[in-house]
């Protein structure tokens, strides 16, 4: 199975997802956003953010509020009218941002065209290896010199990793079973780094990566773990 084969499947499978009203607000985590620009803040003066999988935009306000050029991408464009909706209640204007669709892992947009580049759960869906150096090279590419980057991505000691629910089906390949509670999600595919060392050495072009581990409590008394990688370009 192809990485291309992969990264289709799951594009078709979250867009279903959506379509019946699935998760639209649970991702990103704006609390781990808000800490991520708080730290940068200080380098940054303005500019141009991509948000990579934003869904309905939750962040969009603490960026444009700084003044920031907001482009969020996704799959589908299930939520981008509920993500208009909301920038229109909270009073941004449409010249503070713009969506649009793309086709994973290729990002359209030109390089060094960006400061931040965000992706909060949505990197992992780049299941294949091949699929996720593509990625990672695509946001190397369209990242501007010093600019800064953040992602979260399940691991290990996240729920979906449960034996009882999913299989690995190569290195780095997570599939959920039929087995899975949420019957949307089976089938879907998700890349799971093994550990720190190997998001480290993915992300070795950039100048600096750090990366940590933060937990979410979900409604039903279950953490779910998540890598938290973030860093920046080389001069």
């Amino acid at each position: 199975m192809t990485a291309d084969t992969l990264a289709n499947e799951n594009t078709a499978a979250w867009r279903g997802l959506l379509a019946k009203g699935g998760p639209r607000n649970n991702f990103p985590h704006s609390y781990v956003v808000g800490w991520y620009f708080r730290h940068v803040k200080p380098e940054l003066s303005g500019g141009s953010v991509l948000d990579i999988g934003c869904a309905t935009a939750p962040d969009l306000w603490l960026f444009a509020s700084e003044g920031f050029a907001y482009s969020g991408i996704d799959v589908t464009d299930a939520c981008f009218d509920e993500a208009i909706r909301m920038a229109g209640k909270r009073g941004i204007g449409s010249e503070s941002y713009s969506f649009g669709l793309f086709d994973p892992p290729n990002l359209p947009f030109p390089d060094n065209s960006m400061n931040i580049v965000i992706g909060l759960e949505s990197l992992h869906f780049n299941a294949g290896r091949q699929a996720m150096d593509t990625m990672l090279w695509e946001v190397f590419r369209v990242l501007a010199p010093r600019g800064h980057f953040l992602f979260t991505t399940i691991n290990h000691r996240h729920f979906f990793t449960n034996p009882a629910h999913s299989r690995m089906i190569g290195d780095n390949c997570l599939m959920l079973t039929d087995s899975f509670p949420d019957p949307g999600r089976a089938g879907m595919k998700y890349h799971l780094f093994q550990n720190k060392q190997e998001i480290l050495d993915r992300f070795e072009p950039f100048a600096e990566t750090h990366v940590g581990e933060y937990f979410l409590d979900t409604c039903d008394g279950r953490p779910d773990g998540y890598h938290v990688i973030f860093g920046k370009k080389r001069p």
